[in-house]
């Protein structure tokens, strides 16, 4: 009997230690390796994440790429320098196309904001002589450039105090462009 409490008093004493171990030893390593492999799903997670990102990312700019005409036209009318003698040239080009006579032009740079979207815009002043006909020509040209002008004011006086059909108008307009 002797052996036998001593062989349980035994067996109690190292499950005692083995639960001991278990407690002190095992559990936290364990939940350090369970916190490691959480960290490391989470990691996975985001990897993941960002490769659908990429994925789409790539997918829309083979979307962007099949409008790139498009996109060479929103360029036109929103470039990114004013380039200021091309925009002389391109209204001097217009008057002329449109039979009207370029006597002024002025500009003026400003901050403007469309749809949240900062743009920098240019007043122009423009002073010319045509007739009723050609002024509406060229008016009608200028709103349906490439290139995006807002007319914002516009004067039509008389040349001449003699009325006619083909009567001359000094005209005076003020136009907004932008670019960014």
């Amino acid at each position: 009997m002797n052996t036998r409490y001593i062989f349980t008093l035994s067996l109690v004493l190292i499950l005692a230690a083995a639960v001991t171990a278990g407690n002190f030893l095992i559990l936290p390593k364990y939940q350090e390796v369970s916190t490691v492999q959480a960290e490391i799903e989470t990691v996975n997670e985001q990897i993941q994440q960002q490769k659908e990102k990429f994925a789409q990312l790539k997918k829309l700019k083979r979307q962007l790429e099949d409008y790139s005409e498009e996109m060479k036209i929103i360029d036109n009318v929103f470039p990114e320098e004013p380039v200021m003698p091309f925009l002389y040239l391109y209204i001097q080009g217009l008057c002329s196309e449109n039979g009207v006579v370029l006597d002024n032009i002025s500009a003026e740079f400003l901050a403007a904001s469309i749809s949240g979207a900062d743009l920098k815009g240019i007043n122009f002043n423009l002073q010319f002589t045509g007739t009723y006909d050609t002024t509406k020509k060229f008016l009608n040209k200028l709103e349906n450039s490439a290139r995006l002008f807002i007319t914002e004011d516009f004067s039509l006086k008389s040349a001449s105090p003699d009325a006619g059909a083909g009567e001359v108008f000094n005209v005076s307009i003020t136009t907004k462009t932008f670019s960014y």
